[in-house]
């Protein structure tokens, strides 16, 4: 009995020593996280440095090249468009009507065309320009036109009168240093492409209506040299006017009425005056009025054959005026 009761003891102790060790190494554990847990939450109670988020690696955006040589073109370009009313003029003469000399022929007309232009301007460097502009007839109104043979009327008919113009020109812009009150003084040379259309209809001879129609084309190119100047008239407000004047390089004179008709005498000259205002709306866009004037004049030509008889295109004069409204954009 008391061999057991020793052997029961120690097991008894020993059940008791383990259990206690575990005991004792789980109390350590739950200290340790009940530690842990309190440092956690001292940790959160103290104030933490913000860091700023890491900028993405992009490259920054920049125009590309083309897109520069693009803006460094368009800085030196600028247009102007208008509409406008063109009065025209018109006269022929012709001393030897039917070929008898001291028999004279001539002809009267006035008509109005409502008109567009335009205009676009590119300077290379601040002298070197070039630039395009043109005139064309929208809306053609007809006039009577009225023959007068020796002081009596001999004939009349409807005429539509559309003249379409085309210049192309250089100049060279003298710098302001040079100038006195002037803000800009332009020399320029350029070529005008010309086409004038005479469309006749409801001819009436000596009274008595004639069933007949003909259309008259008169194409050339011309040599123009012009002289330009602008000031500034007010904060806003610039003024300016345009002198020029063309010399023929070629003409082609046709008539449907006269088959075979191909004139090519290109003794004539042109000539324009031109003022202008501009009122600035901003820095890049500007209200602009033109009043222009001028006179296109062609010598004719002699008698020329063509079949059935002998045909001659008469001297004429071409003098109009003009007046235009529209705006100027500089890029």
């Amino acid at each position: 009995m008391r061999r057991f009761f020793i052997v029961g003891f120690i097991n008894v102790v020993m059940v008791v020593s383990v259990s206690g060790a575990a005991f004792a190494q789980a109390s350590r554990q739950h200290v340790g996280v009940v530690s842990r847990t309190l440092d956690e939450l001292e940790n959160a109670r103290k104030p933490r440095a913000v860091v700023p988020p890491a900028e993405p690696r992009t490259r920054p955006i920049t125009k590309s090249a083309h897109a520069k040589e693009v803006s460094r073109w368009l800085d030196r370009f600028s247009v102007n468009v208008g509409i406008g009313v063109e009065h025209i003029n018109y006269k022929e003469k012709m001393p030897d009507y039917l070929g008898v000399p001291g028999l004279p022929l001539g002809s009267k007309a006035n008509v109005s065309n409502m008109t567009v232009d335009a205009s676009g301007e590119y300077q290379f460097t601040d002298n070197i320009l070039v630039g395009v502009k043109a005139v064309v007839p929208a809306v053609k109104k007809s006039g009577t036109e009225n023959w007068m043979l020796s002081g009596i009327l001999l004939q009349t008919n409807k005429l539509k009168y559309g003249w379409t113009r085309v210049d192309v020109y250089g100049g060279y812009a003298l710098a302001k240093q040079q100038l006195v009150f002037l803000e800009s003084l332009v020399p320029y040379l350029g070529v005008r492409f010309s086409w004038a259309r005479q469309e006749r209809y409801r001819f009436v001879f000596l009274g008595v209506p004639q069933d007949l129609t003909s259309t008259e084309k008169i194409d050339s190119r011309d040599i123009l040299v012009g002289l330009r100047c602008s000031w500034k008239f007010a904060d806003k407000l610039d003024l300016g006017m345009r002198l020029e004047c063309g010399l023929p390089l070629d003409v082609k004179v046709t008539n449907t009425a006269v088959p075979g008709l191909d004139i090519r005498d290109k003794k004539g000259y042109v000539c324009e005056g031109m003022f202008n205002g501009s009122y600035k709306l901003s820095s890049n866009l500007a209200l602009m009025a033109k009043f222009y004037f001028g006179e296109m004049h062609w010598y004719g030509s002699g008698w020329k054959s063509v079949p059935g008889g002998s045909a001659k295109w008469p001297e004429n004069y071409t003098q109009y005026l003009g007046f235009s409204a529209g705006f100027d954009y500089r890029f």
